[in-house]
């Protein structure tokens, strides 16, 4: 059957009339599955928009074009559409299982960057759908820190979405997101991005998690590391008093007082602590009678 004028190959003709088993045989012979009508839109496309009253249609259809995909092989080249993604960011759940179940890998395909689409677990965080999340996280071949088309990491994706639902920052580190892994664009690891933006509940959320205060990043001193010889470039503490005084929030206060609260509480030893810190460093316990230590 040729092309008609609207350029749709009978690949096309089959998913919108619903016809599984033609899309069936069409697969297992090769039809190219990856040829754009007129609209724009591949047969896969077509598949991932029916309704949710026709979903167990759409599931269906999905598993043909499973059937006829080889493990490894980027399902997106070869279907013309990042269908993963999509269902993430739809919050399908049944439609993540059905491509999960058939290739755990799928979770970590990247969509090309003129698709506007991102790696399905940022679509997931973006659009604040938990469940789908904690899904893919659950995947043991995901990458927890797989990078969106701006840097981001999945923690960093969170931090900045406000649809993002309480917990799920711990839930990702849980799951084995890397709470200091930086920005590949900024360099600014989580919790010093959740300074930048004045994220309370994000730094809070992180500094519980154990996320590093002190991890020092490219940037200029703040006037109190300046006198300190040890330090060089930005830590949070810094990040946060380089926001301008006209952009300050009524957070920032507390942001501070967090951060000054986790550095004190640290196990890391200093000689000089920054930003008004008293100086601490660590000390050695030396027994010299029963029940009785000195401390050097």
């Amino acid at each position: 059957m040729p092309e008609d004028r609207n350029e749709e190959t009978p690949l096309h003709y089959a998913v919108k009339s619903l016809n599984v088993e033609i899309v069936r045989v069409l697969l297992l012979h090769k039809a190219k599955a990856n040829c754009k009508d007129r609209a724009g839109k591949v047969p896969l496309g077509y598949v991932m928009e029916l309704p949710l009253s026709d979903e167990e249609t759409a599931i269906h259809l999905i598993q043909e074009f499973l059937r006829s995909h080889e493990k490894g092989q980027s399902f997106t080249r070869k279907y013309g559409f990042p269908a993963l993604s999509q269902a993430a960011r739809e919050g399908r759940v049944p439609v993540l299982q059905t491509f999960c179940q058939h290739d755990p890998g799928l979770a970590n395909e990247i969509p090309p960057a003129d698709s506007g689409f991102e790696p399905p677990l940022h679509e997931a965080i973006k659009m604040g759908h938990s469940i789908s999340t904690e899904m893919l996280c659950r995947l043991p071949d995901i990458d927890k820190n797989i990078l969106d088309h701006e840097g981001n990491t999945p923690l960093h994706q969170a931090i900045r979405n406000r649809r993002a639902s309480p917990g799920l920052l711990a839930m990702l580190i849980r799951y084995g997101a890397d709470k200091d892994r930086p920005h590949a664009t900024t360099g600014l690891p989580p919790l010093h991005f959740a300074v930048q933006l004045q994220s309370l509940n994000e730094v809070k959320e992180l500094l519980t998690a154990k996320a590093d205060p002190e991890k020092r990043i490219e940037g200029e001193q703040c006037s109190c590391c300046k006198d300190d010889e040890r330090h060089s470039n930005m830590d949070s503490q810094c990040v946060l008093q380089a926001i301008p005084v006209q952009n300050r929030t009524p957070d920032y206060p507390l942001i501070k007082q967090a951060l000054s609260q986790a550095i004190l509480r640290s196990d890391r030893p200093r000689s000089v602590s920054a930003h008004g810190n008293t100086k601490r460093t660590k000390r050695s316990l030396y027994r010299i009678a029963p029940h009785i230590y000195i401390a050097t």
